[in-house]
């Protein structure tokens, strides 16, 4: 029975701008409902890959590219050329020939330049840069004929005939990135209530799975990538290990945008940043700056590593994945307390479904109303016609009072194969935690 003083508090408590909304959004057909709340992501990827694609690759221009000439008496020709190609170029001398091959192999120099008066010698990494061994031989071949001679290329990792253009490492480590950041996404998004031991299990087979699923595709079916078996193995299942756990601790702040923070730290910064797709020189230098930390960089480095033996020495990348993962354990270790806290708050409030539960909700009941209206049409020996969409209307109340009855089921059976103790009355509900997670 209604008091007055609830009449009061009714009557004088005027919904806010949001609530309104929410009010009116809640009218449109279930169907509609769900679409216009998962939206945001095609809206996401279009502006992203405009950004982080179009504007990282439309205009690729060398910038300081390392380059050596080598000899004590090459600094002439060396200086000659540093002007011809001011910006281009940063131009040193190395003093032996050795030396400038292990500055191209470790990826300090992206090319070494031997004059000489017949034929001039220039060093290069195919595998490790294409374009931009491709850049120098076009920017080293009038230097060798002003000195009268030929251009000889000593190619120390060049591209096997199968990927003429050096983009196949790159796709694998794509591949092990979204093997990594899907799962996982897909466990913060269904797996809110679970332990951490669990949640890190299913992350920590599916990075044995899914890597060994491409190692196999990639190396012993397809033939694209010829290195040590369990090697690629082994950096697969460390990437996908590693972007799971992060994607895992995000899940908990981020809820279903979950994938908006993954996609940004695995694909969209990677992409452009790790220089897989188009060397990291010729990119913007926001993508510069952010070369040494993203997880990509790590992935691509190992693999050129095991497949050409070129670029850094792997504790660079092995400190980058450190990084990674000291950053996913504290993610779910916090975020694990924060989805609690959110939950309890949920429940002692009485917060209100998220927009998302509430329509998700209201779905079910449309369809289970659409099915005992069919039902009952097949009784009465009638040809019915199934409802629309706009024709099933529920009421959001007792959406949210069979979600609550549901998820109290859950929970006093979870308790009870947990060995613990049933939640108090007014404990989380269902519709509470997909608020919190949300």
């Amino acid at each position: 029975m209604t008091t007055a003083e609830d009449s009061h508090k009714h009557v004088g408590d005027k919904p806010g701008a949001w609530t309104r909304y929410r009010n009116s959004y809640e009218k449109l057909p279930p169907g509609v409902q769900l679409i216009g709340l998962q939206l945001w992501l095609p809206f996401f990827f279009v502006i992203c890959f405009c950004f982080f694609y179009v504007l990282a690759f439309h205009d690729p221009t060398p910038k300081d590219l390392p380059v050596a000439f080598v000899g004590s008496s090459s600094s002439e020709v060396a200086d000659a050329f540093a002007k011809q190609t001011v910006g281009e170029f940063d131009v040193t001398t190395v003093a032996t020939l050795a030396e400038a091959r292990e500055g191209v192999r470790s990826g300090e120099l992206v090319a070494a330049f031997e004059p000489g008066t017949t034929t001039s010698t220039l060093v290069v990494a195919s595998a490790a840069q294409y374009q931009i061994a491709t850049l120098a031989k076009t920017a080293f071949t009038p230097v060798a004929s002003q000195l009268g001679g030929t251009l000889a290329v000593d190619d120390l990792a060049p591209l096997p005939a199968g990927d003429s253009f050096g983009t196949v490492l790159f796709y694998v480590t794509l591949v092990f990135m979204i093997a990594g950041y899907m799962s996982a996404m897909f466990v913060g998004l269904m797996g809110g209530a679970l332990r951490h031991r669990v949640r890190l299990a299913i992350i920590a087979g599916v990075a044995v799975v899914l890597p060994l699923i491409a190692v196999v595709i990639t190396h012993s079916i397809i033939g694209a990538v010829s290195g040590n078996f369990f090697e690629i193995w082994g950096i697969g299942a460390l990437t996908v290990f590693t972007v799971g756990l992060v994607t895992n601790g995000l899940a908990y702040f981020l809820g279903r945008f979950v994938a908006a923070g993954a996609l940004l730290i695995f694909v969209f910064f990677t992409v452009p940043a790790s220089g897989g797709a188009i060397p990291v020189q010729l990119v913007p230098e926001f993508f510069q700056h952010l070369h040494p930390f993203v997880a990509g960089t790590g992935t691509i480095e190992l693999l050129r590593r095991a497949e050409y033996g070129v670029g850094p020495d792997v504790w660079s990348a092995f400190r980058i994945f450190a990084g990674y993962l000291v950053a996913g354990a504290l993610l779910t270790i916090f975020g694990k307390k924060l989805f609690t806290r959110r939950m309890r708050t949920a429940a002692i409030t009485g917060k209100r479904p998220s927009m998302l539960a509430t329509a998700q909700g209201l779905a079910i009941a449309a369809g289970r109303k659409a099915a005992e209206e069919a039902a009952n049409s097949a009784q009465g020996g009638g040809v019915g016609t199934a409802p629309s969409d706009g024709d099933a209307r529920v009421d959001t109340s007792s959406v949210r009072v069979q979600a609550e009855r549901d998820g109290q089921l859950h929970r006093d059976h979870r308790d009870h194969r947990d060995g613990g103790v049933g939640a108090p009355s007014g404990g989380p509900s269902a519709s509470a935690v997909a608020s919190a997670s949300e």
